[in-house]
């Protein structure tokens, strides 16, 4: 019997979505918060599209920071 490749891949991930999410945000805020300041310091007079595929914490980080970020 074929599985769905679309379903399958799909309860794969709900399966550790919430994982994911919070290895990724203590990931962000140990390792990346830096890189983030710096982006952003850098960034005053121009605007940022994030069109990124993750658990949003970086697009969160950014509005909390005044910064337009936009999720799909």
């Amino acid at each position: 019997m074929d599985r769905d490749y679309k379903v399958e891949t799909k309860k794969a991930y709900d399966s550790i979505s919430q994982v994911f999410d919070k290895k990724f945000e203590e990931h962000f805020y140990k390792y990346c918060l830096d890189l983030a300041n710096d982006f952003l310091a850098n960034l005053i007079g121009r605007k940022i599209l994030d069109l990124g595929s993750g658990s949003g914490i970086s697009s969160e980080y950014f509005f909390k920071k005044k910064v337009l970020s936009l999720m799909f």
